[in-house]
C-alpha cells in the first residue's frame, strides 16, 4: 500500500482540482473572503484524499485477493440495485411490471463489471481517468442538479472508483514521507470542513455549487444528526409532542386582535381555549398578511430577507415537507393574501404554497365551512390530512352578516365580523373532528388591527401589540393538556412545530422554534421578533423594544404594567440588553441565508446587518467600500447613507472609483449627506440610470427642491408592483419639492387606501385648484376615518369654504371625523364650550375636569342627535359619560355618543380635561362597497 500512496494522493488532488476549478469559476462571488475560499479548497482536497485513500486501499487489496474482489462485487450489486430502484420510483415507471427484473439485471451487470475490472491491470488507463472524472462532474452538476439524489450519489461513487482504481496502476510517483503528507492533508481537510460551519455563506456556496465536497460532507454529518433522523422514523419515545399520522386543521383569521379573546366577542374561541394550550404572547413576524402567512408556511423571517433585496424564490414549505412524508394537504384562502408586495411572492402564489388541493377564491366564512366539509367527504381516509383555512373576516371593509347586531361604528362592525368568523370556526372544528376524530386544531391570526390605539388604523404601520400580537391556540386532545403559555413565540414557530410533532424533518433554512416542550409544560423560546419597514421589535414577554434603522433611540415598554405601550421606560441596562439580542437576531438572518447583493456575489455580514438596522460600527463598514467586488462597494454606498460620518469616504468613492455603478450610488448617498457638488451626477442618474437607481436619485434630489425628480417620483407612486414604503417616501418628497408638478402624482395616489393619508398631506402642502378639487371630491365619500382627518386637514390648510358642511356631516356618524370638533372650532364654526354647559363640580383651566356630581346639561332637541366631545387626556384613565365607559390613552382626542337626553352625568379624574362639544343630527354611515361575489363555477385549483 505504501508504494501506491503517492499515486492515490496525486489522483485525489486531481479529482479535487476538477471540482475546485468548477466552483471558483462559477460561484467565486458567493464566498465573502479569501479565507473562505482557502477553507473550501483545503476541505475539498482533504475530503477527496480521504475518499480516494479509503476506496483505493480497498481496491488495492481486492486486486490481489479473490475473496475480497467478490465482496466488492457484491457491494456493487447492492449499491447499484438500491440506486436503480430509487431511480425508477417515479410515478410513471414504478408500477411497470418489468421494473424488478430490470433493476435486478442492472445490479447483476454492475457486479460482474466490477469483478472483471478489478482483475484488470489498466497500465495506461490513468491517461483517461481525469477526463472521465471531468465528464462525470459535468453530468453531476448539469443533469437534474436538484433531483434524484441517488443518481448524484452514484456519480460521486463512480468518480471516486475511476480515479482510485486507475491510480493504482499508473506509473509510480515518488513522494518522501508520503504517509505523513497524506495524514496532514486529511487532518487539514477535516479542520477546514469543521471551520466552514462558522462561515455559513461559504457553507451555502459549498452545498449549492460543490457536488462532491457537499455530498461527502453530508455523509460525514455528526452522529447526533443521523440519530435524530433515525428517531423520526422509529416508534421509540422522543421528547416533545408525538402527533405522527394525526390530522391537523390550521385556521388563520385575518386581522384578529389577540385582546378580543376572553371578552365575550369570541365565545367559540373562548370554549376552544379551555381545552387548548393558549399562548398569551404570540406575535406575527410582520403585520402584513403576505409576509405573515409566508413566514408561517415557510418557517422563514420573510420580511427582513426581502428588505435585504433577496428574492424569496420558491423555498420549501410546510405542505411540501408534509406531502413528502405521506400527508394529503388542502388549502382554502382568498387571493387577497398576496395583496401587499405581491411581486415578491409570485412563485409561492403560483403554486399555492405547495398544497396539492386548493380553493383560492373570495368566499364567506360559512361558504368555507361547506367547502371543507365537501373536501373531507372525498379525502382518502387512510392518509393523514393537513388542512389550512384562512378566513378573510374580519378584514376591512367591515361588512358583517345581517343577523349579527352591531352599533354601526367601525369598531362595532369589525367586532361583528369577528363574531361571524368565530361562529364559522366552531362549525369547521365540528365538521373536521367528526370526519377525523382527535385531530389537532390550531387557531391563530396573520396580524391584529388598530383602531386609533397609537393614532393609526388597520394594520401594516406599527409594531405595537394591537397590530403584531395575535391569538394562538393549540388543541390536541389526549396529547396536549390545557395550559397557558407565557413564553414569547412567533408564527414562524407554528410550521416547524407541526413538522416536529408529525415526525417530519424540517428544511435546513427554517428558522422557527419547536414549541413541543412548551406544549408539554416545559420551557419555550426566550424572545419573539417582528419587522415592518425599517423598524424592528423584540420582546421577552415582559418587556418590548422597538427600534428604527435610522433612529438613535429605541422605545422600551413594560407590557404587564403598560399593556397599551404608552410609557417609554428609561431603563438603559434593559434597553441595551434587548438591543443586543435584537442585533444578534438580525445578524442571524445573514448567517442562516446566503445573502447576495447581486447574482453570485455574497454580501458581507456586517453590511447585511447594517442594512437591516443593526448597530454596526462605522469602522466595520468602511472597508466594504474598498471591496474588490463592485457590487459590494455599490451596496456599501447605499447602506452608508445612514451614517453622517461616512460623507467624506463616500464623496471620494463618488469621484474616483473605477466602476460607474459604484460612483453613481456613492454620489446619491454623499449628496444626501450634504455634498451638493455631486448634483450634476444625480441629474444624469435620474434621467438615464436603471429604474431602482433613478428612484433613489430622485428621492435625494427632491430634498434639494430639484423638479427634475418629479417624473421618477411620479412613476414610483403609480407603480403598483413597488413596495408601500418607498411610495410613501416619494409622496413626502413631492411635498418637499413644493412644485405643482407633484399634484397629479399625488392625486393618483388618493385612489390607494394605503397611500391616501400621505397623498392628502402632500396635496395640502402643494395646493392649487386641482389639489383642492381632488381632496374635496375624495372627502365627500370617504369611508376611512384616518383618511378623513388627513383630507380635512389638507382642505383646512387650503382654506376650502366647503369644509364645514362636510365636517358637520361626519360628526353625525358613529365613525365620525378624528379631531373633527377641534378642526370645527379652528375654522370658526360655533361649538359649545364646556364652561357654558357644565353643571355640578368642575375644575376649569385650559379645559374642564369633572368633579363630584359633574354633568353636562344640553338644550332640548328633537330626534336622535350625536354629541361629539373634544378632550385632552394626560394619563391613561377611564371616563364614564351617561353610563357609557371609555378607556382613554394620553392624547388629544374626541368621543362620540348617540343620546336623546338633556343631562349627561360624567365621572373621571383630574387627568381628563373636556374642551368643547358639537351637537348635530345623527346621519347613517357611508355604506361599504358590495363584497366581491363568490362564483361557485370557479374551478378548483
Amino acid at each position: 500500500m505504501k508504494s501506491v500512496l503517492p499515486n492515490l494522493l496525486v489522483a485525489a488532488t486531481g479529482l479535487a482540482a476538477l471540482e475546485i476549478v468548477w466552483v471558483l469559476g462559477h460561484a467565486e462571488g458567493l464566498f465573502l473572503s479569501l479565507g473562505e475560499r482557502v477553507l473550501y479548497v483545503f476541505a475539498a482536497l482533504g475530503l477527496a484524499a480521504l475518499g480516494v485513500l479509503a476506496l483505493g486501499g480497498v481496491l488495492w487489496l481486492a486486486s490481489s485477493r479473490r475473496w475480497l474482489r467478490v465482496g466488492v462485487a457484491l457491494s456493487a450489486l447492492a449499491f447499484s440495485g438500491w440506486t436503480a430502484w430509487l431511480l425508477t420510483a417515479g410515478r410513471r415507471v414504478h408500477d411497470l411490471p418489468g421494473r424488478p427484473y430490470a433493476v435486478a439485471g442492472f445490479a447483476v451487470l454492475a457486479a460482474l463489471s466490477t469483478y472483471v475490472v478489478l482483475a484488470w491491470r489498466p497500465r495506461r488507463g490513468w491517461v483517461l481517468a481525469l477526463p472521465a472524472a471531468q465528464v462525470i462532474l459535468l453530468a453531476d452538476v448539469l443533469i437534474l442538479p436538484r433531483g434524484y439524489p441517488a443518481f448524484h450519489l452514484a456519480l460521486t461513487v463512480l468518480a471516486l472508483f475511476v480515479v482510485s482504481y486507475v491510480a493504482l496502476w499508473a506509473p509510480s510517483w515518488t513522494l518522501p514521507r508520503a504517509p505523513w503528507i497524506a495524514l496532514a492533508i486529511v487532518l487539514l481537510g477535516a479542520f477546514s470542513t469543521v471551520r466552514l460551519a462558522a462561515h455559513p455563506t461559504a457553507g451555502f456556496a459549498v452545498r449549492e455549487k460543490a457536488p462532491w465536497t457537499a455530498r461527502i460532507t453530508r455523509l460525514l454529518e455528526p452522529t447526533r444528526h443521523r440519530a435524530q433522523a433515525k428517531s423520526m422514523s422509529t416508534d421509540s419515545a422522543r421528547p416533545g409532542v408525538d402527533l405522527r399520522d394525526r390530522d391537523t386543521l390550521l385556521i388563520t383569521v385575518d386581522a384578529l386582535r389577540a385582546d378580543l379573546l376572553g371578552r365575550g366577542v369570541t365565545p367559540e374561541l373562548d370554549k376552544l381555549a379551555q381545552e387548548s394550550a393558549r399562548f398569551t404572547h404570540a406575535y406575527t413576524p410582520a403585520p402584513h398578511t403576505s409576509y405573515a402567512l409566508a413566514s408561517l408556511l415557510t418557517g422563514k423571517f420573510v420580511k427582513p430577507l426581502i428588505e435585504l433585496g433577496q428574492q424569496l424564490g420558491n423555498p420549501q414549505t410546510l405542505p411540501d415537507r408534509l406531502r413528502r412524508y405521506g400527508y394529503r394537504t388542502a388549502a382554502f384562502y382568498p387571493p387577497a393574501i398576496f395583496f401587499v408586495d405581491g411581486a415578491s411572492f409570485a412563485a409561492l402564489a403560483e403554486r399555492g404554497f405547495g398544497f396539492e388541493y386548493r380553493k383560492e377564491q373570495f368566499a364567506r366564512a360559512d361558504q368555507r365551512v361547506r367547502e371543507v366539509d365537501d373536501y373531507l367527504k372525498e379525502a382518502d381516509p387512510e392518509r393523514p390530512l393537513f388542512v389550512w383555512v384562512h378566513l378573510f373576516e374580519p378584514h376591512e371593509p367591515y361588512d358583517p352578516p345581517a343577523d349579527i347586531p352591531h352599533d354601526g361604528s367601525e369598531r362595532g362592525r369589525y367586532e361583528a365580523e369577528v363574531r361571524a368568523a368565530d361562529r364559522a370556526i366552531a362549525e369547521l372544528i365540528v365538521h373536521f373532528r367528526a370526519a377525523r376524530p382527535k385531530a389537532t386544531v390550531i387557531v391563530t391570526a396573520d396580524h391584529g388591527e388598530e383602531f386609533g390605539d397609537h393614532g393609526g388604523s388597520f394594520h401594516g404601520s406599527s409594531l405595537y401589540d394591537e397590530q403584531v400580537r395575535v391569538p394562538l391556540l393549540w388543541s390536541s386532545p389526549g396529547a396536549v393538556a390545557p395550559r397557558t403559555i407565557e413564553a414569547p413565540v412567533e408564527l414562524t414557530d407554528v410550521g416547524t412545530t407541526i413538522l416536529s410533532t408529525a415526525g417530519v424533518p424540517r428544511d435546513a433554512h427554517m428558522r422557527g422554534d419547536d414549541l413541543g416542550p412548551a406544549l408539554l409544560g416545559g420551557p419555550g423560546p426566550k424572545y419573539a421578533f417582528a419587522s415592518i419597514d425599517a423598524r424592528h421589535m423584540i420582546t421577552d414577554g415582559a418587556y418590548k423594544l422597538i427600534c428604527g434603522a435610522r433612529e438613535l433611540h429605541c422605545a422600551l415598554f413594560e407590557l404587564a404594567n403598560d399593556p397599551a405601550e404608552l410609557h417609554n421606560l428609561a431603563d438603559t441596562a434593559r434597553r441595551d440588553a434587548l438591543r443586543g439580542e435584537l442585533d444578534g437576531f438580525l445578524a442571524s438572518i445573514t448567517r442562516n441565508e446566503a445573502i447576495a447583493v447581486s447574482e453570485g456575489v455574497g454580501m458581507p455580514s456586517a453590511l447585511a446587518q447594517a442594512k437591516l438596522g443593526a448597530k454596526v460600527p462605522l469602522a466595520q463598514l468602511l472597508p466594504t467600500l474598498a471591496d474588490a467586488r463592485a457590487a459590494v462597494r455599490a451596496e456599501a454606498a447605499r447602506v452608508l447613507v445612514q451614517d453622517p460620518e461616512a460623507r467624506e469616504p463616500l464623496s471620494r468613492v463618488a469621484r474616483f472609483d473605477d466602476d460607474a455603478e459604484v460612483r453613481a450610488e456613492a454620489s446619491i448617498s454623499a449628496f444626501e449627506l450634504g455634498d451638493v457638488e455631486l448634483k450634476p451626477s444625480l441629474l444624469t442618474t435620474v434621467a438615464s440610470a436603471p429604474l431602482a437607481r433613478q428612484r433613489r436619485a430622485a428621492l435625494a434630489l427632491a430634498s434639494a427642491h430639484e423638479e427634475a425628480a418629479v417624473p421618477a417620483l411620479a412613476a414610483l407612486i403609480a407603480d403598483e408592483g413597488a413596495s408601500e414604503e418607498p411610495r410613501l417616501h416619494a409622496l413626502r418628497a413631492l411635498a418637499k419639492l413644493d412644485s405643482q408638478l407633484g399634484v397629479e402624482p399625488a392625486i393618483v395616489a388618493l385612489a390607494n387606501v394605503r397611500l391616501r393619508d400621505e397623498a392628502a398631506r402632500t396635496l395640502g402642502s402643494l395646493g392649487g385648484p386641482r389639489a383642492l378639487h381632488a381632496l374635496h371630491a375624495q372627502l365627500e365619500n370617504e369611508r376611512y376615518a384616518p383618511a378623513r382627518h388627513a383630507e380635512a386637514a389638507a382642505l383646512r390648510a387650503l382654506q376650502d369654504p366647503r369644509l364645514i358642511p362636510l365636517i358637520r356631516r361626519y360628526l353625525g356618524m358613529q365613525s365620525s371625523l378624528p379631531h373633527g370638533v377641534k378642526l370645527w372650532s379652528e375654522l370658526g364654526a360655533p361649538t359649545s364650550a364646556i364652561e357654558a354647559v357644565k353643571v355640578g363640580s368642575w375644575t376649569c383651566q385650559d379645559g374642564c375636569s369633572p368633579g363630584a356630581d359633574a354633568a353636562i346639561k344640553l338644550p332640548r332637541f328633537a330626534g336622535e342627535q350625536r354629541i361629539t366631545v373634544w378632550l385632552t387626556v394626560a394619563q391613561p384613565t377611564t371616563l364614564t359619560i351617561d353610563g357609557e365607559r371609555f378607556a382613554l390613552s394620553p392624547s388629544d382626542t374626541q368621543l362620540s355618543l348617540l343620546r336623546s337626553s338633556t343631562r349627561l352625568p360624567i365621572e373621571a379624574n383630574a387627568q381628563v380635561a373636556l374642551r368643547a362639544l358639537v351637537i348635530v343630527p345623527s346621519v347613517p354611515e357611508i355604506p361599504p362597497p358590495p363584497p366581491e361575489p363568490w362564483d361557485a363555477s370557479v374551478p378548483v385549483r
